[in-house]
């Protein structure tokens, strides 16, 4: 009888334990998946912020594209508008200059037939 007794108290401690272990195994299955269910939240907030920081960076680097092409525009507009007003001035001191001559020529008594324009340089 006392091997029964001792049988049915080492059974019924196997039982507790049982079930002792199952409920600690099924809290930790609980944890996990709360734990779970949080990284993958912060995995989609995570992606939504890196899918935004993709497109900002997109959009600045097509800003920054952009600006430089408008500077290349505006440069090399302010270097033809240089290069015609130097022309410009050019011409214009030249002509100057052959009315000073022509000025002096006749002062002096020479007479200014006109000359056919030079394909070079139109009057």
């Amino acid at each position: 009888e006392l091997r029964d007794v001792a049988a049915a108290s080492l059974k019924a401690d196997e039982e507790r334990l049982k079930a002792q272990t199952e409920r600690r195994v099924e809290e930790l299955r609980q944890e996990l998946e709360r734990r779970e269910q949080a990284c993958e939240s912060r995995r989609a907030e995570l992606k939504a912020k890196m899918e935004q920081l993709c497109a900002e960076y997109e959009a600045a680097a097509g800003q920054a594209a952009e600006l430089r092409r408008t500077f290349e525009a505006a440069r090399d507009k302010a270097r033809a508008d240089a290069k015609d007003a130097l022309a410009d001035r050019k011409r214009r001191n030249d002509d100057a200059i052959k009315r000073q001559l022509e000025r002096e020529a006749l002062a002096l008594g020479f007479r200014i037939s006109p000359r056919p324009a030079s394909p070079n340089h139109p009057d």
